[in-house]
Order: C-alpha cells, then structure tokens, then sequence
C-alpha cells in the first residue's frame, strides 16, 4: 500500500512538472530568454571588467564558467551577503584557469561591492523614497 501510495503521489507530482515545462515551447518564454540576454552580457562584461583590473585575464570559456559557476554559489546557504560562498566558487572556478586564490579573492569581493553592492544601495534608496512618499500622501489624506 505504502509503495502504490509513493507510485500515485510521485507521478502527480511528475504530471505537474511535465504541465510546467509546456512553457518553454511557448513565445512568451523565447521573448523572456530574449530579454535576458542583455542583462547576462552587461553582468558578463562588469565581471570581466573587475577580473582584469586584479590580474585575473579570462577567456570567453573561463568568463563564462565563473559568470555561471558564481550565480549558481549563491543557491548555497551562506552568511547574508553571500560572502563565503561566492569567494569560494571565485577560487575554485579561477584555479582552474591558473589565476592564483589571492587574486580570486579579491576579484570576488570586489564584484560583490560594486555589482551586488550598488544594486542593495539601489534598492533600499528605492524602498526609502517609496516609504517617504507613501507616508506623505498618508499624510495628506489624514
């Protein structure tokens, strides 16, 4: 009984996802890969940009292994900030293109200070603009 129970249950949830992957031959989703496109080259191009200026010289093949090794790390639990993580996947990805820990090191927090840095400062100017404004027209309306 138990085994019929696991059989019917996992192939519901088999059922589902089979459903789910019926977007991917959509429009929709070939315009939404699209538009991702120039975020991933613009994400690309800053990184590289960072790897450089540390000594750290990338081929498209190590550019894009530690563009996709780096933002898989951040699915890892890890201290806020993904720090930890994220130098550690900068060692291990760069290592393997002969670029030294040091060097991985450096260029990993310093991607995190200006990329994920400026947009965590983008973000919470934002939530204090929209909290101000809010609190303003509540205000007004009192």
């Amino acid at each position: 009984p138990a085994g019929a129970r696991i059989a019917r249950r996992g192939g519901a949830m088999l059922a589902d996802f089979t459903q789910a992957l019926q977007v991917v031959r959509t429009r929709h989703f070939f315009l939404a890969v699209l538009w991702t496109l120039p975020i991933w080259l613009t994400e690309a191009c800053a990184m590289w940009s960072v790897c450089r200026a540390v000594g750290a010289n990338l081929d498209l093949t190590g550019m894009l292994s530690l563009l996709g090794g780096a933002s898989l790390s951040t699915l890892v639990p890890t201290a806020p900030g993904y720090v930890g993580s994220y130098q550690m996947a900068f060692v291990v990805i760069l290592g393997q293109f002969g670029i030294a820990a040091t060097s991985a090191i450096v260029a990993s927090t310093a991607v995190q200070i200006y990329l994920i840095g400026t947009l965590t400062l983008v973000g919470l100017a934002i939530l204090a603009i929209t909290s101000l404004v809010s609190t303003i027209r509540s205000a007004r309306h009192r």
